[in-house]
């Protein structure tokens, strides 16, 4: 057939298609008599509503500002400290968010930091020097300055520590200039800091005196030679600390966030009111990073913003309990009524910010794979599997129970469990039908929950581990995973599922019914389009092949989902998109879309560094000896309490700094006994809600394709004790670390 015959068929189809749905439409949904008068007051609260948002858009356009690229990106190195004018109004709550850079350390540090590539935004602006700084170096530049004798004179003249600031910057630039891909800083003077000392970014408030501040700083200038080298605090530059210090670690190869407040009562006696207020940025080990800094004067509603955003959160999960409103909607609300405290805050989001916040992996992967499913769906394989399975049971349910949990938990180890529950959720489903069109629910359930737990055992079966191998990528590998996690998920599994079965003892437990007529149902089953089986077969084990070669390549994914989906339409359904397209769970990546933006929001109001905050002091607070005890049980319970009402996934991501910073703290503590500790609490405690990790989600979006919605409360009711029962076997079996 010509392709424009195709085409005017296909449109035929669609506008058939439309008719029919308009007088479906018009007989299920009949017109309501109401006059449009009344209707119009009725709804009136419909525009005072939209109108109220308008509003306060318009009152907070101040702090709707977008901000230019490199904006808030600036270059702190060891021989100038970065300082923002603050002005003389009194400090109440400053709040300070504030990435930075990968640290590229000295040019003569053995540790090859500055070797590494640069990456990102911030690596790429780490040679860059602040407006602030430019300003400053303009009319010296004019002046001619330059040469020791030069610069030495200029500098015993200098009546403002900012011009003797720039005057530094000026010769240090002339050698950037020179060497453009030179780190600047070489090694450290003698006296100085060594060149291993751990690298940190110092920020605190500072005030100077300016009728002494020429006097200190030409005292503690270093002549020009030395000054690639030097590391001079900003007491060199006549400032003087008021507040308490907040020290952030910097690490190679990886970008820092460091987030912190200071409030009235973090100033020292030292502060005088009235006078100007810096914030200055120092280094302590010879080198340079770029930073972008936010800082906000919050005010008294800093001392709330975390409970606040705890209270959206809480709000959330309540809404969902209820299933008075669709899961969807509730994130989507929370998410923006958390972006409305980050607004009340002084800290708006731009609208790229928010699309940063979004986790492209875990979005893509179910994208490709929902199409991919999709197609494998329409060969009739998933009933040939159903009717396999089935075979296998013998008629007793619950062989057929063990035998589905554990498969999965298998398959789970190797491919993510959002994947496997893509596979998995059809399988069962079609299953159970066939067997006396039992409730899929309960088995699906089964093993959702066994899915979480046998991904725990590989660095690649579950989100956080992968997140947790790909951070920590220096002090563990693929093996290690297997060998320190996997013996306490085949622990936890036995337990796990003897009480799924005793839960579900109903539906899981005794024969089939009529298992003979479910035999001859089945052995009906037959794959109904090869030619479509061959190519989406052949797509998915190349796919799944990508996936299983993840410690090789370390690459996302998502990306072999994506690519291998698109291949697949392309050579299947080149024309028809709509199809397509139906087999994609909308509803369902928007609820992550959204939870990724309000957790993330919440991590940048400070929230989930509140309860890292909370963590590490108990952590600190316990005797050396029972330290590693201590933080084991902090972690391995905390991580599964929170993990079970916030996504596994952001959680995660948070606390692989803290514990990276605590076992570099000298604490005593081993990174590796942190990471497991946290693995296990962060995958078993997803088990306990709907929301608590990915693989949880999409289940319930199967099943309610299907006609069988999930209850919060009835997830729950099974959960919170299969959670509970993990995380005690994880936590006998971490003794082994702690002793």
């Amino acid at each position: 057939m010509p392709h424009h015959a195709v085409l005017s068929h296909r449109a035929e189809e669609l506008i058939e298609l439309r008719l029919d749905d308009l007088e479906h439409n018009h007989l299920a949904h009949p017109a309501k008599h109401i006059s449009p008068a009344k209707a119009l007051l009725r709804n009136l609260w419909v525009l005072l509503l939209c109108g109220g948002v308008l509003t306060v858009v318009l009152l907070g356009k101040s702090r709707l500002h977008v901000a230019e690229p490199l904006e808030h990106v600036h270059a702190v190195n060891s021989a100038e400290p970065y300082f923002v004018p603050l002005g003389s109004a009194p400090i109440k709550y400053l709040y300070i968010a504030n990435i930075a850079a990968p640290w590229h350390g000295a040019a003569g540090d053995s540790s090859g930091g500055h070797r590494r590539r640069r990456r990102g935004l911030l690596g790429a602006a780490a040679d860059a020097v602040s407006q602030q700084t430019a300003a400053l170096l303009e009319p010296l530049f004019a002046a001619g300055v330059g040469g020791t004798a030069a610069a030495a004179a200029a500098g015993r003249t200098l009546k403002d520590p900012a011009a003797l600031q720039a005057l530094h910057l000026k010769q240090l630039m002339k050698q950037q200039l020179s060497h453009p891909h030179r780190v600047l800083a070489a090694a450290a003077p003698p006296g100085g800091p060594e060149p291993s000392a751990p690298p940190q970014l110092t920020m605190q408030i500072m005030q100077r005196n300016t009728t002494k501040a020429a006097a200190v700083a030409a005292a503690a200038a270093p002549s020009i030679e030395a000054l690639p080298n030097a590391v001079l605090s900003p007491a060199a530059y006549g400032f003087h600390s008021v507040s308490q210090a907040v020290t952030c670690n910097l690490k190679e190869g990886q970008a820092v966030k460091c987030n912190a407040a200071i409030t009235t009562s973090s100033l020292s006696d030292a502060f005088e009111e009235g006078q100007e207020n810096f914030l200055v940025l120092s280094l302590n080990t010879p080198g340079q990073v770029a930073v972008e800094l936010h800082f906000s004067e919050i005010g008294k509603l800093g001392y709330a913003k975390n409970w606040l955003a705890l209270a959206i959160l809480l709000g959330m999960l309540v809404a969902i309990a209820t299933e008075k409103v669709h899961r969807m909607w509730c994130a989507f609300v929370a998410a923006f009524a958390m972006m409305s405290l980050l607004l009340w805050c002084n800290m708006t989001p731009s609208l790229a910010k928010v699309t940063e916040f979004l986790d492209e992996s875990t979005l893509g992967l179910l994208f490709g794979m929902m199409i991919l499913v999709g197609k494998l769906k329409d060969t009739g394989l998933f009933e040939v599997l159903c009717a396999a399975t089935l075979k296998a049971s013998r008629g007793k349910m619950w062989l057929l129970s063990v035998l589905m949990m554990y498969i999965t938990a298998c398959v789970s180890a190797f491919l993510d469990n959002v994947t496997t529950m893509l596979l998995m959720g059809p399988i069962t489903i079609s299953m159970m039908k066939t067997a006396n069109g039992r409730d899929p629910r309960p088995m699906l359930m089964a093993q959702v929950l066994m899915s979480n737990i046998g991904g725990t055992a590989t660095m690649v079966g579950d989100p956080p581990n992968i997140i947790i191998g790909t951070a920590l990528q220096r002090y563990l590998g693929f093996v290690d995973f297997i060998l320190h996690l996997a013996p306490g998920v085949i622990a936890a599994s036995v337990p796990a599922a003897a009480l799924i079965l005793w839960l579900y003892r109903k539906e899981l437990l005794g024969p089939i019914p009529d298992y003979s007529k479910v035999l001859s149902t089945v052995g009906q089953y037959r794959v109904t389009d090869w030619d479509l089986m061959a190519k989406s077969g052949y797509v998915m084990v190349v796919v799944l092949l990508g996936f299983l070669l993840h410690p090789l390549h370390h690459l996302d994914p998502a990306w072999f989902a994506i690519i291998g989906a698109s291949i697949l339409c392309i050579i299947t359904s080149r024309l028809d998109v709509e199809e397509i397209m139906h087999s994609v769970e909308w509803d369902m990546l928007l609820f992550f879309a959204a939870q990724f933006v309000m957790v993330e929001c919440a991590a940048e109001i400070g929230m989930i560094d509140m309860i890292g905050g909370w963590l590490e002091a108990i952590i600190r607070a316990a005797p050396a000896q029972q330290r590693t005890l201590v933080a084991v049980q902090i972690l391995l319970w905390a991580s599964a309490f929170i993990s079970g009402i916030l996504d596994n996934i952001p959680y995660t991501i948070t606390m692989v700094p803290v514990i990276d910073f605590l076992a570099s703290s000298g604490l005593g503590l081993n990174i590796q006994t942190l990471a497991w500790a946290l693995a296990f609490g962060a995958c078993f405690g997803g088990n306990a809600t709907l929301i608590g990790a990915s693989a949880n989600i999409v289940t319930a979006t199967i099943l309610e394709r299907q006609g069988f919605p999930m209850s919060f409360l009835g997830w729950m009711r099974v959960g919170i004790p299969v959670t509970i029962a993990t995380v005690a076997i994880a936590n006998l079996y971490m003794f082994r670390y702690c002793f």
